[in-house]
């Protein structure tokens, strides 16, 4: 998804924060953790070139699916379980939590619409990719991966 659709899709989130706590704070950190998680990206991107080479070199490398290992720390269902059940608990404030909502909200929307996975189930699960290396040639359908590649044009 473009950025653009991304911020599209986090205000029925933000709205419902908003209308569940009154806090206009808790729902706009909602909704910048549903767009901000794909920040995690640029990490695997800088694992794979080894630094930064530009904007039009990240995306293209993200178009390309030019990695061998995807680590992509932020999705993780984890995270939501860690911040959400924390405050559940008392133990996590309601900012984390709202972090927490963003991030998961995120992941139903991947779960839903990123269809190359062999076990979209799993996938988001960090414990999961860990156990496979991180590898994505075991994440990733090999099909996919070539046809985006294709699909992209040479490197």
């Amino acid at each position: 998804m473009k950025l653009s659709q991304h911020a599209a899709a986090s205000l029925p989130l933000g709205l419902t924060v908003l209308a569940a706590t009154g806090s206009a704070g808790y729902a706009l950190a909602a909704a910048l953790a549903s767009v901000c998680i794909d920040l995690d990206h640029i990490l695997d991107y800088l694992i794979a070139r080894r630094g930064w080479r530009g904007v039009k070199d990240f995306f293209a490398v993200c178009a390309r699916a030019e990695f061998v290992k995807i680590h992509l720390v932020l999705h993780a269902w984890e995270w939501p379980i860690i911040l959400c059940g924390g405050f559940g608990a008392g133990l996590v404030s309601p900012w984390l939590a709202a972090i927490g909502l963003g991030f998961g909200y995120h992941l139903v929307f991947d779960y839903l619409f990123n269809r190359p996975l062999p076990r979209p189930g799993l996938f988001y699960w960090l414990s999961y990719r860990a156990g496979k290396g991180f590898a994505l040639d075991k994440l990733i359908c090999p099909q996919y991966l070539a046809a985006q590649r294709a699909k992209a044009g040479p490197a």
